[in-house]
Parts: structure tokens; sequence; C-alpha cells
């Protein structure tokens, strides 16, 4: 929400308690916290007055009327701190349990491991291993899960969210 003199302010839902200083400040603190991490890159979800890039829909006080010329609070502060690292609009970001992770490969790699050769086996599961121990991204495993997927015409696999996680 804009108000008379353009300052942004942000209001929570009918009761349009103003939000403002605490999201900034959640922001700020969280934007600390991504220099602890080691990134490559971010991705922020498009359109949310926290996180979006830009376009981010920022209403009149009195009037109601919109415009797409906001960016997000987090994204802001993020930006402001790192500005060399990239970002991205796409998918919510979260941080995978690499165990839980590797569990649901094994479980995956069942699906079709009857049906693949022994030397395929051993490279899909040269590859789960190599992704658990962090020598490649997840995303490759994936690929190569995908091929035997359409491979196989595994429809039930191939409705999966987990497998088009990390897709852009």
């Amino acid at each position: 929400m804009e108000d008379k003199e353009g300052a942004i302010c942000v209001e929570f839902g009918k009761t349009h308690q103003d939000i403002t200083t605490t999201l900034y400040d959640i922001s700020q603190k969280e934007a600390l916290r991504v220099g602890e991490e080691s990134l490559c890159g971010f991705i922020f979800k498009s359109k949310s007055p926290t996180c979006g890039i830009e376009r981010v829909k920022v209403y009149q006080k009195d009037s109601g009327y919109s415009e797409k010329k906001g960016v997000g609070l987090f994204t802001s502060a993020v930006r402001e701190r790192y500005p060399y690292l990239p970002i991205k609009i796409g998918l919510i970001f979260f941080k995978r349990n690499k165990g839980k992770t590797y569990n649901i490969l094994q479980h995956i790699f069942g699906y079709f491991s009857r049906a693949i050769t022994t030397g395929e086996k051993e490279e899909l599961l040269l590859a789960i291993n190599e992704y658990k121990e962090g020598i490649i991204p997840l995303v490759t495993v994936i690929k190569m899960f995908n091929l035997y997927i359409k491979r196989f015409e595994i429809e039930y696999l191939a409705k999966q969210k987990f497998l088009h996680s990390l897709s852009p």
C-alpha cells in the first residue's frame, strides 16, 4: 500500500494492520542469514510483497488502485547486501534434507530397477551415491530418472512434483 507521501506500507488482511516495520525487520535479519550459506544464486517468488523481484502490485491507500511498480522487502534486502548474487523468479526455494532425499531416490530407483540392464543399474546407483556424497547435483540424478520414466512410461512417477522441482 502506498500512502499520499509515496511511502510503501504493508497491511495485513482485512484488519489492515500495518506490518511494514515487522516485515522489514524480518527481511533484514533473514537477508543476513543468506550470507551464512554457500549459495550460488537465489530463487524468488514472483508478485510477492516480500520476495517479488519486480512489478509487485502497490495499492494506493485512498483509491485502492494498484500499479505493478514494487519490489519485495526481502528481495530488496538481499539485493542490497549481495548485489552480485544471481537471482531468478521461479519456484519457491527450499532446502533439501540429503538423507531424506537419498531415500526418496532409492525408492524411485525401485520403480524401474528390474527393467534396466545391470550396467544401467550400476550407473544410476553410482549417480545416487555421488549425489549423497556431494559430488554431483541432484538435478543430474533427476534427469537420469526422467529418461527412464519416459522410456518405460511410468505415469505415476511422471506426475511427481519432486522430479520437477528443479526445473526452470
